[in-house]
């Protein structure tokens, strides 16, 4: 596994090397972690969204049932433009394309309130996608599906409304987490200084913010 650098002073680093069911990339910052696994690619992204600092990446490989081996290490002392830029890029989570999200914000958002115009155009376009709820658990997020299809799991849709919001300029988090007793994913993004969450899901089935919030991890 080959980890490239050079654009960490973006809040980002690219991963050459497959992560299977086999080996694990966990990433840990102070007294944050996460753990990628089974991403598809040779090559990937993977955010530095716990700011700027000393971030240490270990790579796990599969010895036996349910049983993993550190078999290599690596450290970061990442120092960004400024703290937004791990949320202003494409990355595993979060994978778009510039001409991808380009073409559904030309047609569709309107520049003069990007806030409450991208708001309009997932809940007003898409639709939950409860058969992949039921038959894909904690899977990647597949935008381009989500827009083919105007279907998506609450990852889907939050992950979505992320991309086009970062082709807009404005900094934005996939969140995933637990909703009362419910796995979940919705989105945090940055107004005038400050972080507002929206959840997609919840708004386009018309359903009230049911318990806490609870944050597991974020992209």
């Amino acid at each position: 596994m080959v980890f490239d650098v050079s654009s960490s002073r973006h809040g980002w680093i690219r991963v050459y090397g497959d992560i299977n069911n086999k080996e694990k990339l966990r990433v840990v910052k102070d007294n944050n972690e996460v753990v990628y696994t089974a991403a598809e690619g040779a090559n990937f992204v993977i955010p530095l969204q716990f700011g700027a600092g000393i971030y240490r990446f270990y790579i796990y490989r599969l010895i036996e049932k349910k049983m993993y081996k550190c078999i290599g290490s690596r450290k970061l002392n990442a120092k960004f433009y400024n703290f937004k830029e791990p949320f202003l890029h494409p990355n595993v989570y979060v994978d778009y394309d510039d001409a991808f999200v380009d073409s559904i914000v030309y047609k569709f958002i309107n520049e003069e309130d990007y806030f409450s115009t991208v708001k309009d155009y997932v809940v007003n376009f898409y639709n939950y996608d409860y058969i992949r709820a039921l038959l894909k658990k904690d899977v990647m997020p597949d935008i381009q599906r989500c827009y083919e299809k105007k279907l998506g799991t609450c990852q889907d849709l939050a992950a979505m409304t992320v991309a086009i919001w970062r082709s807009l300029g404005i900094p934005a988090k996939l969140v995933i987490g637990y909703v009362g007793k419910n796995y979940h994913a919705w989105v945090e993004y940055l107004k005038k200084g400050v972080w507002e969450m929206f959840d997609p899901t919840a708004e386009i089935l018309g359903r009230k913010k049911k318990g806490d919030y609870k944050v597991e991890r974020w992209y």
